[in-house]
């Protein structure tokens, strides 16, 4: 009974997430500032809660890394270059901690630096062809900023294309699909910002947003199993 009350509530805090996502995207293509207001905070949040009623095992580099990218969430809701900045910032912190994370995780399964540095290249690539778009655009201190979190997303690239093509189980496919949404959102919102600005390519950004924190924090929730089964077979060891 306390299993299937368990199940029901994480599938109330999910299906909750995915009904609060879609009206936030509804309204970034409608472009009604109000319901975005009302939703666009909500979204992390609620992914948090879902973490916490699923997990294991509390992450809280994980969590301290979510709260950067609410922030961030929150500031890219009004249009000035100062929030830009700090949500830009946010974003560099909150990837910079997940890789951080990330990277413990998976170097103890074994990936090394090679793979990382090889899978890295296509998604520097990426990045680099968006800042090549932009960079007549955008002030040296932005430059700089769009240059730092290029870098950071595609060592997150680097690490999700090591381990899925080197170890390739459920925790290494949900990483990459993560990395590769969140490489197609700032791809999606670079060009939006500073290039062509297209009306439906803010909810198209959107969704691989919301996609690649899904696939996330499932990701984390495998970790909190793996770490938890490992640190459980060890103490039946070593008691023995």
């Amino acid at each position: 009974m306390a299993l299937l009350n368990s199940e029901v509530r994480n599938s109330l805090v999910f299906y909750l997430f995915w009904l609060v996502s879609a009206v936030e995207i509804g309204a970034e293509f409608y472009q009604n500032q109000a319901i975005i207001y009302a939703t666009k905070p909500l979204l992390l949040p609620l992914l948090a809660c879902f973490y916490f009623v699923t997990t294991s095992a509390i992450n809280k580099g994980y969590l301290v890394a979510l709260l950067f990218n609410w922030l961030a969430n929150l500031a890219f809701i009004f249009p000035s270059s100062t929030f830009l900045f700090f949500a830009t910032l946010c974003f560099i912190i909150h990837r910079s901690i997940i890789v951080f994370e990330i990277w413990k995780f998976e170097f103890s399964r074994g990936i090394r630096l090679k793979p990382v540095l090889m899978g890295s290249a296509p998604f520097l690539i990426l990045f680099l062809s968006v800042i090549h778009l932009v960079y007549t655009d955008v002030l040296e201190y932005e430059l700089y900023m769009l240059m730092a979190q290029a870098f950071v997303m595609a060592l997150l690239g680097g690490i999700a294309f090591g381990a899925y093509f080197l170890i390739h189980d459920n925790a290494s496919k949900l990483l990459f699909m993560s990395a590769l949404c969140f490489a197609l959102n700032l791809f999606v919102l670079g060009v939006k910002l500073y290039y062509l600005n297209i009306d439906y390519l803010k909810p198209i950004s959107m969704i691989f947003f919301l996609l690649g924190h899904v696939f996330l924090c499932k990701y984390m929730v495998l970790i909190s199993e793996f770490l938890v089964k490992k640190s459980t077979i060890k103490d039946i060891y070593y008691k023995k």
